[in-house]
């Protein structure tokens, strides 16, 4: 999966800020990234969590997932590094996967 990243404010957003979670379906299943095993597959360099400043192109932060077919209405958690704390905010994005 690949997620375009883009920062609307009007400050940069600083590198590390913000990455991507788990998928979550409808059901509320948990479906973790594949992080070890496709190591090799993801693009160098990996653009998940770097600096995105305001008003510029999206960039493409790319993730695998192994999902159940059986799963609908999935959502990612888009994790974002909090600005007045070290704790990490999420949101969750609908996803429409064709």
């Amino acid at each position: 999966m690949v997620v375009g990243a883009q920062n609307k404010s009007k400050v940069n957003l600083p590198q590390y800020s913000w990455d991507l979670g788990n998928i979550v379906d409808e059901e509320g299943r948990n479906f973790v990234p594949i992080t070890n095993q496709a190591y090799f597959w993801l693009p160098v360099p990996d653009l998940c969590g770097a600096l995105l400043k305001p008003e510029f192109d999206p960039i493409p932060c790319t993730r695998l997932y192994e999902v159940s077919k059986e799963s609908t209405k999935l959502k990612i958690q888009v994790l974002t590094l909090s600005a007045t704390s070290s704790k990490k905010d999420q949101a969750l994005l609908d996803l429409n996967v064709r």
